[in-house]
């Protein structure tokens, strides 16, 4: 059982598209690694999973229930389930100069 799916995602940012139908599977105890030049969308892929970044066409499912569906968003109540439970830790992570 895949605990993470995503199925042709689309991103673009006014005429530059970012994401060109990219699809994987994530199951329990994979390592996955994602790599690219700088640009290549790595940060944005990234962020469009935990909906800091909304997607233009595509699907994202965790544990089978859908955050966004054939580019149709779920509910506010269900993405802010689904996403309760994902995180990040951005590459420039001290924004504070605290």
């Amino acid at each position: 059982m895949s605990i993470l799916q995503v199925n042709k995602l689309k991103k673009s940012f006014d005429q530059l598209q970012v994401l060109k139908q990219i699809s994987f599977d994530v199951d329990k105890n994979d390592v996955i690694a994602v790599i690219g030049p700088s640009g290549s969308g790595k940060s944005t892929m990234l962020r469009s999973l935990i909906h800091l970044e909304e997607i233009d066409g595509g699907s994202i499912a965790v544990h089978d229930e859908f955050l966004v569906n054939e580019g149709i968003y779920s509910s506010p109540k269900q993405i802010k389930q689904i996403t309760s439970r994902m995180g990040m830790v951005f590459q420039h992570f001290n924004l504070s100069p605290i």
